[in-house]
């Protein structure tokens, strides 16, 4: 029930993620030290271990983590909520399922600021062929590349912290022994996951605030109830 109704508002929130909050998005970046003031968000996947499957072995192994898993990709606002698409099979690459989610397509129609300039989220090297992700670069750097990505790791983190409150939050998505697929829901347990700790942010907050010095919404302007009803 929770996954079928805040679905669309854990994907992208069409009614939150206006031009004008992009924008603010963008200059709360750039103040705490980003040298790009076209990034909004910040994108990365992560693989949610898994108790060896019965089926599809091979679909659900990541060789990158050596283990069987489901996948999704969240984009970190710097207001602490997150979006999220998942779950995908342990075995795509993080462009692939950013492909699959159709997250290109929706920043394509929707990521622009007050200018109607198009603004982007920005990822690790992984994303160097992903439509609206500007990459970290790779290869061989010069000194001011260097710096850049330097620069930019540390704001990054702040997606890893979002990873970080969630499996905090919701210690179980981590005991791999006890999310078998076929026999309980498992893709579903990190997206429910996600959006109570979204609500969380909306209480209690999140350390991404101090870095970005924003305020999150309130749980009646996340959720879209009225006052009287949380």
């Amino acid at each position: 029930h929770l996954v079928e109704e805040f679905w669309e508002l854990l994907k992208w929130d069409v009614q939150r993620l206006t031009q004008g909050k992009l924008t603010t998005f963008c200059h709360a970046i750039m103040g705490a030290g980003s040298p790009l003031d076209n990034v909004f968000g910040f994108v990365d996947g992560t693989v949610k271990e898994i108790t060896w499957p019965e089926l599809n072995q091979r679909l659900y192994y990541n060789g990158h983590k050596w283990m069987h898993g489901l996948k999704y990709t969240s984009i970190i606002f710097p207001d602490g909520i997150m979006c999220l698409t998942g779950p995908f099979v342990g075995r795509y690459h993080n462009v692939s399922i950013w492909r699959m989610s159709g997250m290109e397509d929706i920043l394509q129609k929707k990521a622009f600021d007050t200018n109607n300039r198009r603004i982007y989220v920005y990822g690790d090297p992984a994303y160097l062929s992903a439509l609206g992700v500007i990459p970290a670069y790779r290869g061989y750097l010069t000194q001011a590349v260097q710096e850049f990505n330097t620069a930019m790791v540390k704001i990054r983190i702040a997606v890893e912290w979002g990873f970080a409150k969630v499996c905090s939050q919701w210690a179980h998505l981590d005991f791999a022994p006890n999310l078998k697929t076929g026999l309980s829901p498992v893709g579903l347990y990190y997206i429910v996951a996600v959006l109570f700790s979204n609500c969380h942010t909306c209480i209690y907050g999140h350390q991404v605030l101090e870095k970005f010095m924003l305020d999150p919404p309130s749980l009646e302007e996340y959720l879209y109830v009225p006052a009287d009803a949380v």
